[in-house]
C-alpha cells in the first residue's frame, strides 16, 4: 500500500480521493508533516484516488515543510495527478494573505464545466 508521506488536512485528503467528480481543484498551502502525530492509516491511500484533479502547492525557502511539499509534488505526479508547485523567497511556514488572488485564479481556471 503507498500512502502520501505528508497530512495537507482531512479537507484535501477527501478532495484528492473523490478527485474531479466533486473538487475541480485543490490548494496545498505550506503542507503539512506526517509528524504531527498522525498515523499511517489515517493518511490518503493513493490507490483510492478516483480521478486526477489539478493540485497547487505553495510553500516557502524557509518553510519546514519545504521537503514534504516537493515529495508530495513527486508522489502526486506519479498517480497522473497534474502539480504546480510554487516556492516563494524568503517565506516560512504561515499564511500568505498577499497570494490569495492567485489561489483563487488557480482553483477559477480548473472550474468544473458544469458548475460554470
Amino acid at each position: 500500500m503507498l500512502v502520501i508521506p505528508m497530512v495537507v488536512l482531512f479537507s484535501s485528503n477527501v478532495a484528492i480521493h473523490y478527485g474531479e467528480h466533486v473538487f475541480s481543484a485543490i490548494c496545498n498551502h505550506c503542507g503539512g508533516n506526517r509528524g504531527l502525530g498522525y498515523k499511517d492509516e489515517e493518511l490518503l491511500n493513493l490507490n483510492m484516488i478516483k480521478k486526477s484533479l489539478q493540485i497547487y502547492i505553495l510553500t516557502g525557502m524557509r518553510d519546514n515543510y519545504l521537503q514534504s511539499c516537493a515529495k508530495a509534488k513527486k508522489i502526486f505526479e506519479n498517480v497522473a495527478c497534474s502539480v504546480t508547485m510554487e516556492i516563494m523567497n524568503n517565506r516560512g511556514h504561515r499564511y500568505y494573505v498577499d497570494k490569495e488572488t492567485d489561489i483563487w485564479n488557480f482553483v477559477s481556471l480548473h472550474q468544473i464545466k458544469d458548475d460554470q
